[in-house]
């Protein structure tokens, strides 16, 4: 858990060796924001994040497609909603505008370099802006006519690869292979595997399941193998030949089983406001121990809820299958819980002053909760 909190506080540089030589920008200038801090607070232009949302759209933008959404936003002829919440994050800044208006202490930040991949795999891709002297980078979301801005450190997403996947880091042992999955208003980063720990008692994982050093060197090598992501030159040439409608994008937003599977997800954003609960600084102890039973108790029955779902659709060999990939992810959970009470000399959770542990339970069963959705819809987004 610590480990991901780090990951968004730390900003590193990003080398992007894919990228295509430097060629001319006039006529955009594209400035941005840190992944830290807005220049504009809530005070000055919302108050509360909840119940914000981009500028609506004239009727003349109204049919815009995926692209046309993403292209105007990229000339500066449509707002966002541009926000750096996420579920690690109890920072809460947003921001309505244009892109270009963007900035960090009045400052101008510049994004000189964009591409275009679909990050969550559902047919609609995502523009990913790189922001100069490798600051991070901001995640550009179509939806519903409208395109939504996340704002992410270097450390978070790096060595980003056309099929979404990319690395994060906190230190050289604690290394994770991840994908995006979209909630709400916000974002979950997923990992497929994952390394904690020091030299020598490093630990590795594979969808929260213990492997050894060899299967996640394998991985590893396999994401190693895969294409690095195009980065293009932030201009108009680069815009107008990049940002153009295909069938594929075109029919995937009507497709039923993304939809749907979209939507899902998308209920359990209540979750994700529990999750950025846990770096507020409170005084009252039982007050951050309460947001953490919340938090657990509610991934606990989310997981329970696709699993029941899961056994009304799957054929039996797919049961057999899932009941015994559920029990051997069963024992884990028990074991790490286990592990930690030792450590702590404690019987059970409630009875430890700070239950923080909470979380990381949590977490696991989330991410158990990912795996079951895409089972249920049949969706292949760690392929």
């Amino acid at each position: 858990m610590k480990k991901y909190i780090v990951i968004l506080a730390f900003l590193g540089l990003f080398l992007l060796s894919s990228c295509s030589k430097s060629s001319s920008t006039e006529g955009i200038t594209n400035e941005q924001m840190s992944p830290s801090s807005l220049s504009t607070t809530k005070s000055e232009n919302e108050s509360s994040s909840s119940n914000i949302s981009p500028t609506p759209l004239t009727s003349d933008t109204d049919a815009l497609s995926p692209m046309q959404t993403f292209k105007a936003v990229l000339l500066n002829e449509q707002t966002l909603l541009c926000t750096d919440k996420s579920p690690y994050n109890d920072l809460d800044h947003e921001w309505n505008g244009y892109l270009n208006e963007l900035a960090y202490d009045s400052n101008p930040i510049k994004t000189p370099q964009f591409a275009v991949v679909d990050l969550d795999g559902d047919g609609v891709s995502e523009v990913v802006l790189a922001i100069e002297d490798y600051n991070g980078f901001i995640i550009l979301r179509y939806k519903e006519g409208n395109v939504y801005g996340f704002i992410v450190s270097y450390r978070t997403m790096y060595n980003l690869k056309a099929d979404g996947s990319f690395m994060s880091s906190s230190s050289s042992s604690d290394t994770s292979v991840s994908k995006v999955l979209f909630i709400g208003d916000t974002f979950f980063q997923d990992d497929m595997i994952n390394s904690v720990g020091g030299t020598p008692d490093i630990t590795y994982f594979k969808h929260d399941m213990p492997v050894d050093k060899d299967t996640f060197d394998k991985h590893l090598d396999s994401f190693d193998s895969l294409p690095d992501v195009e980065w293009h030159d932030y201009c108009q040439q680069a815009i107008d030949q990049l940002l153009v409608d295909s069938t594929e994008t075109k029919d995937a937003v009507s497709k039923s089983d993304s939809y749907d599977r979209q939507n899902y997800l998308d209920t359990l954003a209540y979750l994700m406001d529990f999750r950025a609960y846990y770096n507020i600084s409170l005084e009252d102890q039982e007050e951050v121990n309460l947001n953490a039973r919340n938090y657990k108790n509610g991934c606990y029955n989310e997981m329970n809820k696709i699993f029941k779902l899961c056994l009304e659709k799957l054929s039996e060999d797919e049961l057999e299958v899932l009941r015994t990939t559920q029990q051997e992810w069963q024992e884990h959970y028990d074991q790490r819980l286990s592990e930690y009470l030792s450590e702590h000399n404690a019987n059970n959770m409630e009875d430890l002053v700070d239950q923080s542990m909470y979380y990381e339970l949590g977490d696991m069963m989330l991410r158990k909760t990912f795996l079951l959705i895409n089972l249920y819809y049949d969706y292949h987004f760690y392929d």
